[in-house]
């Protein structure tokens, strides 16, 4: 991920739709996997990042918001108008930018509500 994107922006992700064979496998189930794994190493800071970003490239996916590599918080907060996101939001931000460490409680609360945001969503 790149660090010098602004606050509130995401990095790029590798591979994606329309991409050629061989290629990564598609964002957001790449990065559930690496959440996956950075929760198992207990590296919760990260799991949080990787799973709010998969989530991010999930609603694109899905075309509830315009995914792109600078979306902010703010835009999705505006776009989407749900407390659950705001909320995944908040402690994403708290995480990343913020310096706050993350819980167990914050794991489990983004794995949970995940689901629950991209149900609320559907497909537009």
């Amino acid at each position: 991920f790149a660090t010098a994107a602004p606050r509130g922006a995401f990095a790029p992700p590798p591979g994606g739709p329309g991409r050629p064979p061989g290629r990564p496998p598609a964002p957001g189930p790449a990065r559930r996997r690496a959440a996956d794994a950075a929760e198992r190493d207990g590296d919760l800071d990260r799991a949080v990042r990787l799973r709010f970003r998969a989530g991010l490239v999930r609603l694109g996916d899905r075309g509830a918001i315009t995914y792109r590599p600078s979306v902010t918080t703010g835009e999705v907060r505006r776009t989407l108008a749900s407390s659950r996101f705001d909320d995944l939001a908040g402690t994403f931000e708290s995480i990343t930018y913020g310096g706050q460490a993350a819980d167990r409680p914050d794991v489990d609360r983004a794995r949970r509500e995940w689901p629950h945001v991209l149900e609320e969503t559907g497909h537009r």
